[in-house]
């Protein structure tokens, strides 16, 4: 992801927390996985395969989001006005 700036982070505040939560995203199939054998085949270990599969799906969404964020900032050339 492009640097976020405090001029970027005016523009679209919500840069800040998507990029925080991309990264806990990122993360979770890693830690479900040290917790859960995937040969297991029992609820709870059934619960975080889905899980890890969501939160790589929502990842790739999330910077996506942040991506298109960015190329609508320089797509524009200034500014927009700052959220409230």
């Amino acid at each position: 992801m492009r640097e976020l700036t405090q001029a970027r982070l005016r523009v679209h505040p919500e840069l800040a927390s998507l990029v925080v939560l991309a990264a806990q995203l990122e993360q979770l199939p890693t830690v479900l996985a040290s917790i859960h054998d995937p040969e297991r085949r029992d609820a709870l270990s059934d619960q975080a395969r889905s899980i890890s599969r969501v939160s790589m799906i929502l990842t790739d969404q999330v910077r996506a989001y942040v991506a298109l964020a960015l190329v609508d900032e320089a797509a524009r050339g200034t500014p927009a006005p700052t959220h409230r």
